[in-house]
């Protein structure tokens, strides 16, 4: 376990700032910093790394609040259990229907005609946090078209590329 290089730092906090915009920074407060362990990232209270300093890495499964992973290749992926630690910060949101919901789940992407409602400001390859009607956050995509190209296409047109959702970890578990 060991806090982030400079250049990791600038690789996170930009995924960040993709989903959170300048609400970032309420994310991380006086006393959390970001740690790296086993190659996934996580935000830790000071407390807590004071606690587990004593114990050796190979005990340590999981801490903090998980976000995301470092790839082999070096690039930061936010994983599906970041999810509601970054939903209320998001800086662009996507309704999705209720008659969809299972195809987000599924790791499909978003149609058009999934869409129940989302902002008018959406622009080509925005980050944005999919929601059902109930507010319950589904995942993460990416927005395709600009918003006026979205309104003259058929519902049937691609929308919003998936980026995580919530049944990736269903989807990913090993069989034991």
């Amino acid at each position: 376990m060991r806090e982030l290089k400079r250049e990791e730092n600038e690789k996170v906090m930009a995924k960040l700032e993709q989903v959170c915009g300048n609400s970032t920074q309420t994310l991380f407060r006086k006393q959390t910093k970001l740690v790296l362990h086993k190659d996934y990232i996580y935000i830790l209270h000071n407390c807590l790394n004071s606690l587990i300093s004593g114990l050796p890495n190979r005990v340590i499964e999981m801490l903090g609040a998980p976000l995301g992973k470092i790839t082999k290749s070096g690039r930061f992926r936010l994983e599906s259990y970041a999810l509601h630690t970054l939903a209320p910060l998001a800086q662009h949101r996507v309704i999705i229907k209720r008659s969809a919901e299972m195809n987000v789940l599924y790791g499909h992407n978003v149609l058009k005609s999934h869409i129940f409602s989302l902002q008018n400001d959406l622009k080509a390859q925005d980050t944005c946090v999919l929601f059902n009607q109930d507010e319950v956050p589904l995942g993460i995509g990416m927005f395709v078209k600009n918003y006026i190209n979205y309104e003259r296409d058929t519902g049937n047109t691609m929308a919003i590329i998936l980026k995580c959702d919530n049944g990736e970890y269903l989807r990913n578990e090993s069989p034991k």
